[in-house]
């Protein structure tokens, strides 16, 4: 689990879903309103990073102190800004 700790080094760092292939930059931290963990990370995506997209975090591991692991794959639905998730997604 990301701590608010690491939230720091998580910023303006890669992002690699579960198989090791990189989603993105991570941009801006989201927490839970419940617990106050962090929940999601928008990460920078699209040819040229023009795109953002929400990355579930709340079970992601930091690795190697610059890069972040989801266990989210890039396959799966990402929440995007304007867009809602489907039932049963994300």
């Amino acid at each position: 689990m990301i701590t608010r700790e690491q939230i720091p080094t998580v910023l303006d760092h890669p992002v690699h879903d579960a198989r090791g292939d990189k989603i993105g930059d991570a941009r801006h931290v989201f927490f839970d309103d419940v617990t106050g963990e962090p929940e999601w990370v928008s990460v920078r995506t699209g040819l040229f990073g023009t795109s953002e997209s929400f990355v579930p975090i709340h079970d992601a591991a930091l690795v190697d102190r610059r890069n972040t692991t989801s266990p989210s794959t890039r396959n799966r639905p990402w929440w995007r800004p304007g867009q809602y998730p489907r039932s049963g997604s994300a």
